[in-house]
């Protein structure tokens, strides 16, 4: 790094950060507080790029020319990278690309880096809540949507074939225009993670101005059954753009060990999918409501 880079840099004497790290650095962020943003904003700036992984699911196919079925891989995984070009957001500003001056940072005022940060998540089709619960759902608990959330990274997807030597052949990851979330407004033992579809943001580096529907290839979440499932909201739309990923951000990171499979994913993905037109944006306001809320429930 240069030594005239006016960007915020990490407090002196605090070593670089993985993924994973800054991961566990929201977990555990006061965002009401201005000393935690300041450290959540600066790591965020500066940690490596990691690949973590979500979930394995192994997809049966039939082999062309042979009643044999070849099964491969699709590997979920959550790009971590405080470089990336591809970001969720109606209200996403070419600035927020660029690392703020220390000058601009206003430390007595907690806003301005929460609001670089946060946005809300509104759900303006979100569906009533069935009378009668489904005989497949494992739980009568209506999912909590979340209003404050913070972008975790890109969702990715590669598949791994069999090759004819025996060994696996791994196709190019897939952009499947899903990030993570993780609820920033619950207490920090209880901030789920959640995926949602980018319908506006910027997509390497380009604004999305209009809503794009979600084309879904075949082979993508084929683990939740779709139709074969109800939940609380009704059957699940193959097009869904919601869904809770894991109940609690430290079940998938698993303090001071790698990110492993989420093994709860799929049930939690079935109990909670639905097609809702997310918006994700950073209103006027947005701290204010938040700090609000927050001391509410205190």
């Amino acid at each position: 790094m240069d030594d005239d880079d006016d960007t915020i840099q990490l407090p002196k004497g605090m070593p670089r950060q993985s993924g994973q790290s800054y991961l566990e650095l929201l977990v555990n962020t006061d965002f009401t507080d201005v000393q935690d943003l300041f450290f959540a904003h600066a790591v965020r700036k500066h940690y490596d790029y990691q690949e973590l992984i979500l979930y394995e699911h192994t997809v049966e196919a039939e082999k062309p020319g042979k009643k044999q079925k070849e099964g491969f891989v699709n590997r979920y995984f959550v790009v971590m990278d405080h470089n990336a070009k591809t970001h969720l957001g109606s209200s996403y500003r070419p600035s927020d690309d660029k690392a703020e001056s220390n000058a601009d940072i206003d430390l007595d005022k907690p806003k301005q880096l929460f609001e670089s940060m946060v946005m809300e998540l509104e759900v303006p089709n979100l569906p009533m809540k069935k009378a009668r619960s489904s005989k497949r759902r494992s739980s009568d608990q209506t999912p909590t949507i979340p209003r404050f959330v913070i972008e975790i990274g890109e969702i990715k997807v590669e598949t791994w074939r069999p090759g004819s030597d025996g060994k696996f052949e791994i196709d190019e990851a897939r952009h499947i225009g899903c990030h993570m979330v993780m609820d920033v407004e619950t207490p920090f033992n209880e901030r789920a993670l959640w995926m949602v579809h980018r319908y506006r943001g910027v997509e390497d580096g380009v604004h999305l101005k209009k809503q794009r529907k979600w084309d879904r290839d075949d082979d993508l979440f084929t683990f939740l059954g779709f139709k074969e499932w109800d939940n609380v909201w009704g059957t699940i739309p193959v097009d869904f753009d919601l869904a809770k990923l894991a109940a609690r951000a430290e079940d998938w990171y698993h303090r001071g060990r790698d990110c492993a499979p989420i093994e709860n994913m799929p049930e939690l993905m079935r109990n909670t999918a639905i097609r809702g037109g997310c918006r994700l944006h950073t209103p006027m306001g947005l701290f204010e409501e938040f700090e609000a809320k927050v001391n509410k429930t205190d």
